[in-house]
């Protein structure tokens, strides 16, 4: 009987928390995040993989699980999906330079640089010390990870580390112009489950 209860408490919980929320809560406590990722470590890296549509230069993490080709294919189609949801110039955009509202120039993605890790990592941010992607405009590099605890599907915030590069703030404080074609997607209970290794 008691089990039943705490079951039917978890999923009360559960109903009325976000995925957000719950990373924030049970981040620290249930999955250990990767160690301190910086800069100078992603700039370590040996970027020599390219995605075949936006030529980006890629680094992947000997530790992450999907293909490579797969990652390659996915990355591309991710920002294709981000630029047309954000853009009126759509996918076409990531080709050529870009002006921000700022006056700021953003270069065409091949310049990018992006290192694929497996989770959740340790970092120096602006609002937090875990993240599962991070964006360095100095440098036009990022790191993404694979997966995330509270994130669905593959490269859960590529779309949003890249709407950093293309004009959202370090501190998100016009994350709500992006936030239709950027934000990753909500776990439900199964992927909440599977990220606990309860799910099957």
């Amino acid at each position: 009987m008691k089990n039943i209860t705490f079951l039917f408490f978890f999923l009360f919980i559960l109903s009325i928390a976000g995925c957000d929320s719950l990373e924030d809560t049970f981040d620290d406590e249930i999955v250990d995040p990767d160690g301190l990722l910086t800069l100078e470590e992603i700039n370590q890296q040996n970027f020599n993989l390219r995605t075949p549509v936006y030529d980006i230069a890629v680094a992947i993490d000997g530790d992450v699980d999907l293909p490579q080709d797969e990652i390659l294919m996915l990355i591309d189609q991710e920002i294709e999906d981000f630029l047309n949801c954000q853009f009126f110039e759509g996918e076409d955009l990531g080709f050529d330079d870009f002006m921000l509202s700022n006056n700021e120039i953003i270069t065409p993605l091949s310049d990018l640089r992006l290192y694929i890790v497996p989770f959740n990592f340790e970092c120096d941010t602006q609002d937090r010390s875990i993240c599962a992607g991070i964006y360095f405009s100095s440098t036009d590099s990022m790191a993404v990870a694979e997966e995330g605890f509270g994130r669905c599907g593959d490269l859960p915030l590529l779309k949003h580390e890249v709407a950093h590069r293309y004009g959202m703030l370090s501190n998100h404080s016009n994350q709500d112009e992006f936030a239709a074609c950027s934000d990753p997607e909500d776990c439900g209970l199964i992927g909440f489950l599977d990220d606990l290794g309860i799910g099957g």
